[in-house]
């Protein structure tokens, strides 16, 4: 069995195979906690006594797992390492901004942009009516 670097937040092997398996983003169980946890741990500690997988009974294990602090953590960690962190959502949402192909994208961007520094009133309406987005000959109004 492999040996994470995630073993350093105290996690057994089988938590640590779960987070790598859970949280990453090239992973084929990326995001599924039933899959993820019979990679981890094995099918055979979730079969019934017929052979056959109880997948319930493994989902609600991944559901526990899930909730736990350091698998939290730990997978919030391995998130950030992977981009999914507010410098590289800022700089993707700086690139839509800046974009000139997809004017509806690009006015959603400007909209959330304008939501997050409080440019609206306490309505949701803007304080500042009738803006017009015109680029390269382009016109596009909200």
């Amino acid at each position: 069995m492999p040996k994470s670097p995630l073993l350093t937040k105290q996690l057994t092997d089988n938590e640590a195979l779960f987070v790598e398996y859970y949280y990453t983003q090239s992973s084929d169980t990326f995001g599924n906690g039933t899959q993820s946890i019979l990679s981890a741990f094995g099918e055979g500690e979730f079969q019934t006594k017929n052979g056959t997988i109880n997948y319930n009974f493994a989902g609600v294990k991944a559901y526990e797992l899930l909730r736990t602090p350091k698998i939290y953590e730990a997978g919030r960690d391995l998130l950030n390492k992977q981009g999914y962190n507010d410098e590289s959502v800022d700089a993707q949402h700086s690139f839509v901004i800046n974009q000139s192909a997809d004017l509806s994208t690009k006015l959603r961007a400007i909209d959330i942009y304008n939501k997050l520094q409080g440019r609206y009133e306490k309505d949701n309406k803007q304080k500042q009516a009738n803006v017009v987005l015109s680029i390269d000959g382009k016109s596009i109004t909200d």
